[in-house]
């Protein structure tokens, strides 16, 4: 049997409840080896998302 390979991790935040998890999600250090990808029709929201 060969390595087992490490699983690839997208969290993707939609909307203004979306960009909020993401950011707590950082907080709390739970970004670490995860793509994440934050989705809303408003620049400022999205600049706000650590």
């Amino acid at each position: 049997m060969g390595e087992i390979p490490k699983p690839s991790i997208v969290v993707v935040g939609v909307g203004g409840c979306g960009c909020n998890t993401l950011n707590r999600l950082y907080e709390v250090g739970a970004t670490e080896d995860v793509l994440a990808v934050a989705v809303h029709t408003e620049a400022v929201h999205l600049q706000s998302v650590k």
